[in-house]
């Protein structure tokens, strides 16, 4: 694949209803490359969640293909984080993150990488703590390292801090920030926040849904954070997500049926 972390080419999904056949998006075509940090952007029902769950390998295109790392027996080599984290409560911080070490696919995985990566990720004083003396932004740093500890080379987060207060909310932001510099991993991250977009993506781009798919991307890589070239991007973000609000008839029901 090159420099490519993972390639959507033409592609579409749909879902049956009662109604007929409901078009989530068509048509997608989207370039990852490796070690960068895309932001996929877009109101409800634009099917960004969906596009995530594929690239995640939890579901299927419709038609199109999906170009990303797998494993020997053909699954994505990636890991996924939701909004919620799911942590299992009867367990420690530690044996949270270090769950997914258990199953046979990452046997190969040194169980010391879970002390290294709790070091990493500061998170070795919370290594005794059960899920409920957690924060939510904690809680959520602990899903983040219970799926990189088999050091995927795709991560991928749908909205991972949206429940979050909006102080927690952009310290997570920028210690994930952190966390892709010291990992060197590849991130996707699904969101409906515009700043929190231009905050964490290399790249940010507007899904639509339905049969337009992507309508645009911006690379902020070349522009300084605080700068007044951002907050052009950020307008620019804004007026384009904006001119794409009106939903029509079908675009409606696929808020039903797509994330």
């Amino acid at each position: 694949m090159g420099t490519d972390s993972f390639r959507v080419t033409g592609g579409a999904r749909d879902f049956a209803t009662p109604s007929g056949t409901v078009t989530a998006f068509r048509g997608l075509d989207l370039t990852v490359t490796r070690g960068e940090a895309h932001a996929l952007l877009g109101p409800s029902g634009c099917g960004k969640s969906t596009l995530l769950r594929i690239i995640a390998g939890l579901d299927d295109l419709s038609d199109g293909s999906l170009d990303v790392p797998r494993h020997p027996d053909g699954r994505p080599d990636a890991g996924i984080v939701f909004q919620d984290a799911h942590l299992l409560p009867w367990l420690t911080v530690r044996d949270n993150v270090a769950l997914g070490l258990r199953y046979r696919a990452n046997a190969h995985v040194d169980d010391t990488e879970v002390e290294r990566l709790l070091g990493i990720l500061g998170l070795t004083d919370l290594r005794s703590a059960r899920p409920a003396e957690l924060s939510g932004g904690q809680a959520q740093r602990v899903a983040i390292a219970r799926t990189v500890v088999t050091a995927p080379p795709l991560l991928l987060l749908d909205e991972p801090f949206a429940a979050l207060d909006p102080l927690t909310r952009r310290g997570l932001q920028d210690w994930l920030r952190g966390v892709r510099d010291l990992l060197d991993v590849t991130i996707v991250l699904v969101t409906h926040d515009v700043d929190e977009a231009l905050h964490l993506g290399d790249r940010v781009s507007l899904l639509r849904g339905g049969h337009r798919g992507i309508v645009d991307t911006w690379d902020t890589r070349q522009l300084h954070r605080d700068a007044g070239q951002l907050s052009q991007v950020r307008q620019a973000v804004l007026d384009r997500y904006a001119a794409d609000t009106d939903l029509d008839p079908l675009d409606t029901l696929a808020t039903a049926v797509a994330g």
